[in-house]
């Protein structure tokens, strides 16, 4: 009967598809940039927290503290993004592989590789 074959040869090629090829986490992992630090942790959970203080507690007062807040975190990741940069290119010569650079360019853009297979049926 050619649907007990059809079943036969899919459950082969799942058994072996499940032998032979890595499984990867469900989640999505997100690499950390290199200019991520504990200072920009710090005010993005501040940021975060005086939003939703504001969102329970709908001030104008609440609204310029969030707002402030917000502020100081682009302030601090603008900031560490270009101290980052700039330790870099002090690191750079012309001997550095063009490949490397173009990695850690990647790196700071915060660009991801998408090359796992994400889930088999």
């Amino acid at each position: 009967n050619i649907n007990e074959v059809l079943e036969d040869f899919t459950r082969i090629i799942q058994e072996s598809a499940i032998k032979h090829v890595k499984k990867t986490s469900a989640l999505v992992h997100h690499t950390p940039v290199p200019w991520w630090n504990a200072e920009c942790d710090e005010a993005v959970k501040r940021s975060k927290h005086q939003f939703n203080y504001y969102k329970r507690h709908k001030t104008k007062e609440n609204l310029i503290l969030f707002k402030k807040a917000r502020a100081r975190a682009r302030y601090i990741i603008k900031k560490s993004k270009k101290e980052s940069w700039q330790k870099f290119t002090l690191k750079i010569n012309h001997q550095t592989p063009i490949s490397t650079v173009w990695k850690k360019i990647r790196r700071i853009q915060g660009n991801k590789s998408y090359d796992a297979i994400r889930a088999l049926i």
